[in-house]
């Protein structure tokens, strides 16, 4: 056994990192981020919080109440024992679920998908439907679950691929959550095989390399601005040969056509989606289009 009374683990090299069991009712009198060394065997208590912490290197990172109705997330540096705020979010419940890579930190803040690059002092936000939990990163991929994974509603799992800012959907059971990532392998829970009863999960490896998976949704559109009432003509021009299409007009408007035409009534900013599939797999394609009041 490494420590007692501890929960939710994590790991890089020879450091282990997680932070106490937490029981209600009791109080927080004992609440910290503790960090195990494998060599040494010591355990040392980096913060006097309850989180549930993430490591990579020599980078410890975990999210505390600021007081101020948002949480910090915050960074240990293992090597200079130096501690400090990284960023801050907006969010008024804890923000646990996080992960770290590199200079790279995910975490959900008000049911999206967050990035801050360390070096940069670079925040991105990588979703903006309000329903995302469990982020986890490696290298140029982001993955999380749509959907809540604590309740019996849908969900499926996401791959947000950094460089290209490109949104692709890998599952489609709605029974997809808690993925994980390494290299171009992605390991996730699935209850496809016994939907009634969702406690009984398999796990599945979704391996990026494999190219029959690559089906690559695109569109355009022969307006992206206009004032309202606007027409828009959607054209599919997704590669892979999808044979389903699901177009989201980002005003609560929805269409399976190839090629839609669809009327935007009112003034704003909407976020059109076109998610494709076939046998292969899913994809999706984000864009916004501008409507403005008339003068």
């Amino acid at each position: 056994m490494i420590a007692s009374e501890r929960r939710s683990p994590d790991i890089y090299g020879n450091y282990i990192v997680y932070t106490n069991n937490y029981y209600y009712g009791q109080d927080h009198e004992n609440d910290g981020v503790y960090l195990y060394n494998l060599n040494t065997h010591n355990e040392t208590k980096i913060a006097a919080v309850y989180s549930s912490p993430a490591i990579y290197g020599e980078k410890v990172v975990w999210s505390q109440e600021n007081g101020d109705n948002g949480y910090d997330i915050y960074l240990h540096d293992i090597s200079t024992q130096q501690t400090g705020t990284i960023t801050t979010t907006n969010s008024s419940i804890p923000e646990s679920e996080l992960d770290i890579c590199g200079n790279a930190v995910v975490w959900t803040e008000s049911g999206n998908v967050y990035i801050y690059d360390i070096a940069s002092y670079k925040t991105t936000q990588v979703t903006n439907n309000g329903d995302a939990y469990q982020p986890a990163i490696y290298g140029d991929w982001i993955v999380y679950t749509i959907g809540d994974p604590y309740s019996g509603g849908s969900k499926d799992i996401y791959i947000y691929e950094i460089s290209a800012a490109r949104t692709t959907r890998i599952t489609t059971s709605d029974l997809a959550f808690a993925p994980s990532v390494y290299g171009d392998k992605i390991v996730y829970a699935d209850c496809r095989n016994d939907p009634d009863f969702e406690e009984v999960r398999d796990i599945y490896l979704y391996d990026l390399s494999n190219t029959s998976n690559n089906i690559v949704a695109n569109f355009t559109s022969n307006v992206i601005s206009g004032t309202a009432p606007l027409n828009v003509s959607f054209s599919d021009t997704s590669e892979g040969t999808p044979n389903t299409w699901y177009w989201d007009f980002g005003d609560g408007a929805i269409s399976n056509e190839q090629y839609p035409v669809h009327t935007y009534l009112s003034a704003g900013n909407y976020t059109a989606c076109l998610t494709v599939s076939n046998a292969n797999g899913t994809d999706s394609k984000l864009a916004t289009i501008n409507v403005r009041n008339k003068c």
